[in-house]
């Protein structure tokens, strides 16, 4: 049973993992220069984040108790967030080992990817839903469940690890050409252009990092039932996986607000124009109190410390 201080702090966490998700979503669609192929990936995954912020909001806010709706969509969220952290270290890897290829490659790959990975992901999980025996259906499930451990964490996560091993090992090789370049007085756009790359993809590894942090309890007692050695689980593992989830929705943007350059600078744009859209209503309110003081001042009024005294019209008239 999930007590009150739970609750509330998961309607909190969800409320606000929708709204920082949401704001991902927006600053993509409405900046031109970020609706670029990495970027889809990073929606892709704010909307992942959006799906989980919501099932737990009606899970546990709204007492929504349908558990066949809900494991699915669990399910659906945890394949969508793998897939899609694949998908965005496969870009990763492409921009910083094949430069001059990328845009070719993605395009005729990003959109593929991008289906593949919400296709995959709800098929998988709708599967066991297939499955009427009870006795096929309990050790189908449990076949189903080592297979998906298998595909959907040991797999991706040994890619990821692997795939970053070697951005990294380009990442060295590259800074040590650009020194000699910068030594030299040179410049060439390639390299340069890689160690920007090579910023973005240690984005995604901390990325991928805290993901698979946000999923360990879920795993852990997940693998554990495989075994049958559920009373391995600690207690206070189960209690606190709700929490992991909801906060894995929220460091995302986090993340790409601090680290990732683009989304740094867009947000840095928009909270300077708004300053300064600020500045401008006051300089504004300020100028048209000064021109109505000086319109007053013309029709025969002066103002001393917000007093008008009326001067006397025959000084006017000259009588």
């Amino acid at each position: 049973m999930v007590s009150l201080v739970m609750l509330v702090a998961l309607g909190i966490i969800s409320i606000f993992a929708m709204m920082v998700n949401l704001l991902v979503c927006f600053l993509v669609y409405k900046n031109k220069s970020m609706r670029n192929y990495t970027n889809s990936f990073v929606v892709s995954l704010a909307v992942s984040d959006i799906l989980m912020s919501f099932v737990m909001f009606c899970q546990y806010l709204i007492g929504f108790k349908n558990r066949i709706i809900i494991n699915i969509a669990y399910a659906v969220v945890m394949f969508s967030g793998v897939s899609n952290l694949c998908a965005v270290t496969y870009d990763r890897y492409i921009a910083v080992t094949r430069p001059l290829r990328y845009m070719n490659i993605m395009h005729s790959h990003c959109r593929k990817l991008l289906f593949s990975v919400w296709t995959t992901s709800i098929v998988i999980s709708v599967l066991p839903v297939t499955w009427h025996d009870k006795d096929k259906k309990r050790d189908g499930h449990m076949i189903y469940v080592m297979l998906v451990q298998i595909l959907f964490i040991i797999v991706p996560f040994t890619f990821i690890i692997i795939s970053h091993c070697f951005i990294f090992y380009h990442a060295k090789k590259c800074s040590g050409k650009c020194r000699r370049l910068s030594n030299a007085n040179q410049r060439r756009p390639s390299l340069w252009r890689s160690t920007t790359e090579i910023k973005v993809a240690r984005v995604f590894a901390l990325v991928a990092f805290m993901f698979l942090l946000s999923w360990f309890p879920v795993i852990y007692y997940t693998s554990a039932a495989i075994f049958d050695r559920g009373k391995m689980v600690p207690r206070i593992l189960l209690e606190i996986s709700p929490i992991t989830l909801a906060l894995g929705c929220i460091i995302n943007p986090i993340i790409y607000s601090l680290i990732k350059p683009d989304f740094r600078k867009t947000l840095k744009k928009l909270l300077t124009t708004n300053e300064h859209s600020r500045r401008g209503t006051g300089d504004s309110s300020a100028s048209d109190a000064t021109s109505s003081f000086r319109i007053i001042q013309r029709n025969g009024f002066s103002f001393v410390r917000g007093n008008s005294v009326k001067k006397k019209e025959s000084l006017e008239t000259g009588l």
